[in-house]
C-alpha cells in the first residue's frame, strides 16, 4: 500500500473533566509512489519546513524529479499548508531524513544519512557504507552548503542539537574502524559517534562511544551551559565506556559529557527483558526520558507494565537519579516522539496494534503533565490517515 504525507492541525483543549481534540485543517502530500518518516518544524517566519523522504517524480502535488532510491523533499508551507516552494535533494542511491533543525539566519538543516556517491545533486562525497549527511538551507530552500561525515564503515546519523555559540552537536551510531572522519576505533560493533561542526559545517572532533556489544544513540540535548545529555540503547555488560551492567538483554544507555567530549557519568535505566528508542527534553531543570519498554517490575523500573509494550516515562535529575517512573500501556506499542508543548505538559506519541496481532497499526498520543500524569489521550486510525 502506498504511503502518503497526511498532515493535521490539531486543536486541543484541557479542561478538567473533559478534554477535546479538534482536527481544524488537514492535506494531503505526495506523488505516485512512497513518501514518509516525515518531519515537521516551525520558521522563524512562522511558515512550516515538512521533510520526508520520496520515492516519487513528478507526480501528485510533488513537482521534482527523482534522482534514485529514497530522496529527501522538503515543503515550505503556509499556516493553510499551501506549498510556497519545494525542492528535491539527492544521489543516485538511498537517502534518509532524520531530523529538521531551524537556524537563527531564518535558515534550516537537514540532518540525514547518506550511501549515494556524488550523483542527482548531491555533492558530497561518500565515504563508507552509509554516511552522516548534513545540509544548509536557506529561507528560500537554497543549499547553502553539504557535508558527509563517516569511515569506511556504517555511519548513521540520529540527532541534532545547537552549542552556545553556534556550533553543531550530531550524534549516531558508527562502526566504523579508524577512517575518514573518525578518529577512533570501534568498542564492539554498533557504538555510538558523535561529531561538533561549526556553522559552516567544519569538523571540530569526533567521539566514539561505546562498550563491548552493541549501542545505539537516539536523542541528544545541550542544556544552557552547554552540558550534553545523550541517549540511546545497549546490549552490552560492564566494558568500554559503559560503568554499570545491563538488567536485560536490551536496555537504555544515558550519560552526560562536557562540550569538550570528556563524559562525566553514564547511568543504564531498564527492566530485565527490553527498552527501546529512548527520547529526552528538559523542564525546569529536571530531564524527562521516555522509551518503548515490555519489561515488567525489575532493574530500576518499578511502575507495573500496562500492556505488552508501554511508553515508559522517566523524570531525572541532572545526574540521572530516579525521581519518578511511570508504565503507559500501549499493547505492543512502539514510542516515537517526546515533546515539551508550551504551557509545560509533554506528549508522548508512537505507534501500536491495537487489537494485539493486527497487521496494521494506529498512532497513539498521549498528554501528560510533568508529574506524569495523563491529561488525556488520542489515538488516530491507520485507516483514516495517512495510506492510500
Amino acid at each position: 500500500m502506498k504511503k502518503i504525507i497526511t498532515l493535521l492541525t490539531l486543536f486541543s483543549s484541557l479542561i478538567t473533566f473533559s478534554q477535546t481534540t479538534t482536527i481544524i485543517n488537514q492535506k494531503l502530500f505526495g506523488g505516485i509512489n512512497d513518501e514518509g518518516n516525515v518531519k515537521i518544524k516551525k520558521m522563524i517566519d512562522n511558515s512550516l519546513i515538512l521533510v520526508s523522504n520520496s520515492k516519487s517524480g513528478a507526480t501528485g502535488n510533488k513537482t521534482l524529479s527523482n534522482f534514485g532510491g529514497e530522496d529527501l523533499w522538503v515543503i515550505n508551507l503556509d499556516n493553510l499548508f499551501n506549498i510556497n516552494w519545494q525542492v528535491g535533494i539527492g544521489g543516485s542511491l538511498d537517502e534518509y531524513i532524520e531530523e529538521v533543525l531551524p537556524t537563527q539566519d531564518g535558515g534550516f538543516i537537514v540532518l540525514g544519512s547518506s550511501n549515494s556517491p556524488i550523483s542527482g545533486n548531491k555533492t558530497a562525497i561518500n565515504k563508507g557504507d552509509f554516511d552522516f549527511w548534513i545540509i544548509k538551507f536557506n529561507n528560500l530552500g537554497i543549499v547553502e552548503w553539504e557535508k558527509t561525515f563517516g569511515g569506511t564503515g556504517y555511519d548513521y546519523a540520529y540527532s541534532i542539537s545547537t552549542f552556545s555559540n553556534g556550533d553543531y552537536l550530531i550524534g549516531g551510531v558508527s562502526n566504523s574502524p579508524i577512517s575518514g572522519d573518525k578518529t577512533s576505533s570501534s568498542f564492539g560493533d554498533d557504538d555510538y559517534w558523535l561529531i561538533r561542526i561549526d556553522n559552516l559545517g567544519s569538523l571540530i572532533w569526533d567521539k566514539t562511544i561505546g562498550a563491548s556489544s552493541k549501542e545505539q544513540l537516539t536523542d541528544l540535548y545541550i542544556d544552557a551551559s552547554d552540558n550534553v545529555f545523550i541517549v540511546g540503547t545497549s546490549w552490552s555488560d560492564v566494558s568500554g565506556d559503559k560503568t554499570e551492567d545491563n538488567f536485560g538483554s536490551q536496555n537504555v544507555w544515558i550519560l552526560k559529557m562536557d562540550n569538550t567530549s570528556t563524559i562525566i557519568w553514564d547511568k543504564t535505566l531498564g527492566g530485565n527483558v527490553v527498552e527501546y528508542n529512548p527520547k529526552i527534553i528538559s523542564i525546569d531543570n529536571y530531564l524527562y526520558l521516555n522509551c518503548g519498554s515490555s519489561s515488567p517490575v525489575s532493574g530500576n523500573k518499578t511502575d507495573l507494565p500496562e500492556g505488552q509494550g508501554d511508553f515508559w516515562l522517566l523524570k531525572l535529575d541532572t545526574n540521572a537519579t530516579i525521581i519518578w517512573d511511570k508504565s503507559i500501556g500501549m499493547n505492543q506499542g512502539f514510542s516515537g516522539e517526546l515533546t515539551n508543548l508550551s504551557n509545560g505538559s509533554m506528549l508522548m506519541s508512537g505507534s501500536f496494534y491495537p487489537t494485539g496481532n493486527s497487521l496494521s497499526s494506529d498512532y497513539l498520543n498521549v498528554f501528560v503533565d510533568t508529574n506524569g500524569i495523563v491529561l488525556y489521550n488520542e489515538i488516530i486510525e491507520a485507516d483514516s490517515f495517512g495510506s492510500g
